[in-house]
């Protein structure tokens, strides 16, 4: 088969641009977008929908989605992803700032973030080592009064491109951005000629870890807004045929993302000295029993509703979205809970579940509550205690098929 003909089939890798991709994994009728703000139920559940099909590539362990279709998405107002509100959230993205500052000797610098959301790890960068930042971002809003932003750092409310190659920086920063671009070679290609003979420019990057969704069967983790999905083999080869010299990759947040720091390369790498292996057999294992892991969490919402249980989500973003329009039970949750108070009285999109604050769980005193990112448990214990709340908590990765299930 020509690549004039794989590229039609549209399973010529968007990454390397070399390889094929075979396709593992499928959802139709997805919301393109799970953490806009609606109003009303009704709108929610009319929101547009797109198709999910992901592919492998075996040549650089890239994942996408063949269906991504970048003219359904919307990125700007209403557009809510921020987790700032989260102590456990804010103490690791201060930790993980300061180490930026440290491993890169960010002290009196320039930073370019594309992608900040709402400023807060730039400001951070800004505060803590005393740079200068320049933040990118359609969702950007200089309303929010609940920002605490540094004044070193200032912000547009754009996607960064070619338009702004001017801007120089001595770090590039893009955090949990990556994941929602298509063509991602051409993205970092992007990049490197903004750097242009800037010898002294880095990069840090930080994405959703494909192997964790894998290794974990986490269908909740795929949606259609995430359409590229990165291995560690995978980011390393980006980045290497983007010019750039990697000198790290590492997971964090219990596993739950990968961090990429790089310097420049003076040519592009086709074949990384440090290649990982691929994760064919992670393919091999998600394909197989991720509906047995589906159908254990529609058993168990079913066992509530028969019970005449009341069970919720905490969590009223994306993995909630996602969750929710895969399970055929979905109907049997009350609620999504939220922290961020921009979410309440909110509903979210594809299925019309309202989100609640909470101090709502007082009077819904649920009997199950669903964690959808198990590193908040400890915290959302805490929240439950504090209101004098003592339901089952259950981590969304606790819960398994059975064996037998499995087996069959």
């Amino acid at each position: 088969m020509s690549t004039e003909q794989n590229n039609q089939t549209g399973l010529v890798c968007p990454n390397c641009a070399d390889g094929i991709g075979s396709v593992f994994y499928e959802v139709p009728s997805v919301p393109t977008h799970s953490v806009l703000l609606f109003d009303e139920s009704d709108k929610a559940k009319a929101f547009q929908k797109g198709n999910i099909t992901l592919a492998h590539c075996t040549s650089c362990d890239f994942i996408w989605n063949t269906q991504f279709d970048p003219h359904l998405e919307a990125y700007g107002a209403g557009y809510e992803a921020t987790q700032a509100y989260s102590e456990t959230f804010n103490t690791f993205h201060h930790k993980l700032a300061q180490h930026v500052i440290d491993r890169f000797g960010l002290k009196k610098k320039r930073v370019i973030e594309i992608g900040c959301g709402q400023g807060e790890f730039l400001s951070l960068l800004c505060d803590l080592g005393g740079n200068e930042g320049l933040g990118f971002d359609p969702a950007y809003d200089p309303s929010r009064a609940d920002v605490e932003r540094s004044t070193g750092a200032s912000f547009v409310a754009d996607f960064y491109s070619d338009a702004y190659q001017t801007e120089q920086a001595d770090l590039f920063c893009c955090k949990m951005t990556l994941e929602h671009i298509p063509n991602t070679l051409s993205f970092m290609h992007g990049i490197r000629r903004a750097i242009g003979e800037k010898q002294n420019a880095s990069l840090f990057f930080m994405i959703p870890n494909a192997d964790y969704i894998l290794d974990e069967k986490a269908f909740w983790d795929v949606y259609y807004e995430h359409c590229s999905y990165f291995t560690p083999a995978a980011l390393r080869r980006l980045l290497s045929l983007a010019q750039f010299d990697v000198t790290d990759i590492y997971p964090v947040y219990d596993d739950q993302y990968l961090v990429a720091e790089a310097d420049i390369a003076g040519e592009p790498t086709v074949a990384p000295s440090k290649q990982e292996p691929l994760s064919t057999h992670r393919i091999q294992s998600f394909r197989n029993t991720v509906a047995q892991f589906r159908d254990a969490w529609s058993n168990r919402l079913n066992a509530v509703a028969n019970k005449k249980q009341k069970a919720v989500l905490w969590g009223g973003g994306s993995k909630a979205v996602s969750f929710l329009t895969t399970i055929e039970t979905g109907a049997s949750i009350e609620a999504a809970v939220d922290i961020n108070p921009h979410k309440w009285n909110t509903f979210l999109p594809g299925t019309g579940h309202p989100v609640v604050g909470p101090d709502t769980l007082v009077a819904l005193n649920p009997d199950l509550v669903i964690v959808m990112n198990p590193v908040y448990t400890d915290e959302i214990q805490s929240t439950l205690s504090e209101r004098g709340l003592s339901p089952e908590v259950l981590p969304i990765t606790h819960y398994m098929p059975s064996e037998e299930a499995l087996a069959s």
